[in-house]
């Protein structure tokens, strides 16, 4: 059973596209541009973000949770000083999620309440919730020391540790675990409990999806007010028997019953994850494995001629050919020569030299000059190269050096890219990483009775 989209702002944001996956994209864009201008966490603000996007934040208690009112060409976002931090904190990152959408400047926005909401009124108020938790949990919140074996219990730690909802938390694990699971967001209505939505990961085909009917006797309902937890094993679709983990979250503005989210593996699925990043000490010039090897880098937009420094000055001097190759193609071709760009050098028969522009000039800056949304464009066409060629991927911590990056984004979107569809990362430290640097993620997130 499918969702059946019905309210008009979510069908003129979508499209033909899926409201879920497309409201999840927009807001990761929106925290990768605050990413480029200086945003950083965790924990992330919403206050600063609504400040590097030049919206104004104003505490009053004449609003329940918070506001969105058009002002000039921006925004103005009203909330209640009065409430907690951690729904101070959402209830900003939700208004922030309703500029994502074409018509929201044709009425003012607010956390509507039961006698105000309209039928299907609850569709974007339920996006907006997901890109709230994709805003208070970006790409590079989960340091990779943090990431141990975690059951719903353990998310409940890190709810309290990070200050954000439980909502936040399900979305950020979802895209970094390395067995097959899902998370869930289901709510309670006309005496059954449906799915809001699901979010898999790749491949895991349990066949959630919004509008699913839970069983009348899902053990979910046991989550009968906020912070309760329900645990146990359950067929949700026909012939699948999985294991839940669940607990109750605030309900929709103005709602009594308490909705529950959750995370599900199949019963029984311990086999060992494969890693998806496999970090070592090494030099990346000298890449590991047999077959074909693509060494991949980051140029800026600048220079027709790189290697000054750092990675690129290593490939400079193991292969010359592949530096009089760049500049040949910069300097004849120069509108190339610009960020989300990439140019090949074959350098031996198992060899190429992958170089992706995704940094906005050179020297010192005060703000990063990696661009990750180039980056991810960049890493998506890596990707192509790599699967046409069955090619394995082989990389220092790029991005992180002159352009400034962070490693935990950048990370993120190297899984997001490449290792979700199947191809092989390897990760090259000349040295062990120090202490203040996150160490490579290779555990599970979530343990298994």
């Amino acid at each position: 059973m499918t969702m059946n989209w019905t309210n008009l702002s979510v069908l003129k944001f979508a499209g033909n596209s899926d409201p879920i996956e497309s409201i999840q994209q927009a807001a990761r864009t929106m925290a990768l541009n605050a990413a480029e201008n200086g945003w950083s966490g965790p924990p992330f603000d919403p206050f600063e973000l609504a400040s590097i996007l030049n919206y104004r934040v104003v505490p009053s208690q004449a609003v329940r949770d918070a506001r969105l009112t058009p002002e000039g060409t921006g925004y103005r976002v009203d909330f209640n000083p009065n409430q907690s931090s951690r729904r101070i904190r959402f209830s900003i990152a939700h208004e922030l999620a309703h500029t994502l959408f074409p018509d929201c400047r044709a009425q003012v926005r607010h956390r509507l309440r039961s006698d105000t909401i309209r039928e299907d009124e609850w569709q974007l108020e339920m996006l907006c919730n997901i890109a709230a938790g994709e805003l208070l949990m970006p790409a590079g919140s989960f340091a990779a020391e943090s990431m141990g074996r975690l059951t719903i219990d353990n998310l409940l730690e890190f709810q309290d540790e990070f200050g954000v909802s439980m909502e936040a938390i399900l979305l950020r694990v979802v895209r970094l675990e390395r067995r097959h699971c899902a998370v869930f967001v289901a709510s309670y209505s006309e005496e059954v409990w449906c799915l809001d939505y699901a979010v898999e990961t790749k491949g895991a085909g349990f066949g959630l999806g919004s509008g699913l009917l839970l069983p009348k006797n899902t053990r979910i309902a046991n989550c009968r007010a906020i912070g309760y937890t329900a645990k146990g094993e359950e067929t949700w679709v026909k012939g699948q028997m999985i294991h839940v983990e669940s607990v109750a979250i605030p309900g929709y503005s103005g709602h009594k019953q308490p909705r529950v989210a959750g995370i599900v593996y199949r019963k029984g699925d311990r086999g060992q994850a494969s890693a998806r990043i496999t970090f070592v000490i090494g030099d990346a010039t000298k890449p590991h494995g047999d077959g074909d090897k693509v060494i991949a880098h980051i140029v800026n937009d600048a220079a027709t001629r790189w290697g000054g420094a750092g990675f690129a000055k290593a490939i400079r001097n193991r292969w010359p050919a592949a530096y009089d190759e760049f500049h040949h193609w910069a300097e004849t071709y120069r509108r190339q020569l610009r960020l989300g760009r990439t140019q090949v050098s074959r350098v031996e028969d198992e060899v190429t030299i992958f170089s992706m522009i995704a940094q906005r000039g050179y020297g010192e800056s005060s703000l990063p000059r990696i661009r990750y949304q180039h980056l991810k464009t960049c890493l998506s066409e890596l990707r192509e190269f790599a699967i046409s060629n069955n090619a394995s991927v082989h990389i220092p911590r790029i991005g992180c050096g002159e352009a400034g990056g962070n490693w935990e984004i950048v990370q993120d979107l190297i899984l997001e890219c490449l290792s979700d569809h199947g191809v092989s990362v390897t990760v090259y430290d000349l040295k062990p990483p120090s202490k203040t640097m996150s160490r490579p993620a290779q555990q599970f997130l979530f343990a298994h009775p």
